[in-house]
């Protein structure tokens, strides 16, 4: 079974965006997390509905987003 993926997505509006996932890891992650060049963003897993998202850019400390809740 592989255990590493990567592709290259290519988005309508012609950006694109390199994929790497693996379970390669001795760390145990329940979050996905995105970088581009000049913020990083953390999401919580998406099989869930909680959780916070993390923006953290490259001059400033983290800055936590929280998720929305229905009530």
């Amino acid at each position: 079974m592989s255990t590493h993926t990567s592709a290259l997505l290519t988005f309508r509006s012609g950006a694109t965006a390199t994929l790497l996932t693996s379970y390669d890891s001795g760390v145990r992650r329940n979050q996905r997390e995105f970088y581009g060049p000049a913020a990083t963003l953390q999401v919580p897993d998406p099989n869930h509905f909680s959780g916070d998202r993390i923006v953290t850019d490259l001059f400033d400390d983290p800055q936590m987003i929280p998720s929305r809740t229905s009530t």
